[in-house]
């Protein structure tokens, strides 16, 4: 159970993880998704529970659609997986999800939160072609 960044690549965001280790096989597998902070926390799960996880299917949610300088230009339809936990270990949960749970991705926090992203994004970005851009050219001794 983690929170790093999506795919532990830097230029995205972070995201909650679960790795988890199959019982046959012993495969290990990463996964992620927004829900599993809640679900963990409620789940009580600690490395080395026996946890079941299925995944429900998708949601649909509406997300700003931002720019390459990070400015939103309306909204854009993304798909977030929704998955079921539980912590075989432990009784007496209500494990019953608030199906009228609605998750607002539209607030200003967020959208400045997006943005600062983009222009971290950009800027990592920009000095990646910099220093690309100077092992071509070469150094120079001066």
């Amino acid at each position: 159970v983690g929170y790093d960044h999506y795919q532990n690549d830097k230029t995205k965001p972070k995201q909650h993880f679960i790795k988890l280790k199959t019982l046959n096989k012993g495969v290990e597998k990463t996964y992620w998704g927004a829900d599993f902070g809640e679900l963990t926390t409620r789940e009580n799960v600690k490395k080395g529970d026996l946890v079941k996880l299925k995944k429900l299917g998708q949601k649909e949610v509406k997300i700003p659609a931002l720019d390459k300088n990070g400015v939103q230009h309306g909204w854009k339809t993304a798909h977030r997986n929704e998955w079921q936990l539980e912590n075989l270990g432990v009784k007496g949960i209500d494990r019953i999800s608030s199906s009228s749970k609605e998750l607002v991705l539209n607030s200003a926090e967020m959208i400045k939160k997006q943005q600062l992203q983009m222009r971290n994004f950009s800027q990592i970005k920009q000095s990646m072609i910099q220093s690309e851009q100077k092992v071509k050219i070469g150094i120079r001794l001066g």
